[in-house]
Parts: C-alpha cells; structure tokens; sequence
C-alpha cells in the first residue's frame, strides 16, 4: 500500500513476447527495454504468466539449428 500522498505503482502483466522482443531486436525491442527498465528503477511493478520462461525456452530452443544466432541475440 503507498504512503499517503503516493501514488500506486501501476502493474503490468508482461508475457513472453515481450522478452523476446528484447532478445531478438524485434520492432518493438525499445518499448520493451523501457518497460523492463521502468521495473528496475521500480516505476512499475511487474507480473508474469508462470510460464513464461518456458515459453521463452520454446521458442530458443526452436533456433537450436541456428546456434551462433541465438548467441548474438543473448549477448
């Protein structure tokens, strides 16, 4: 609960598209960063499905045959 005169932290339900967006260098990968940064700094609270790493999973592992690619995205 925020002290008087706070206001509530907004909260955001974020699914696997977004981290991907961000790995990948998709078109939306700066919205994504600025989401995930505003978490950091504790802007806005973050939630996620309790399958999105395994989401995540699935779609790297889907790249398996394009290692060095998935590497590049993950540095």
């Amino acid at each position: 609960m925020p002290c008087l005169g706070q206001t509530p932290l907004s909260a955001h339900v974020l699914d696997a598209n977004v981290f991907l967006e961000y790995i990948y260098n998709r078109s939306l990968q700066d919205k994504a960063k600025q989401i995930l940064q505003d978490a950091i700094l504790e802007k806005i609270k973050i939630m996620v499905p309790s399958l999105v790493l395994d989401e995540i999973t699935e779609v790297l592992c889907g790249n398996m045959d394009n290692t060095e690619n998935v590497e590049c995205h993950l540095q």
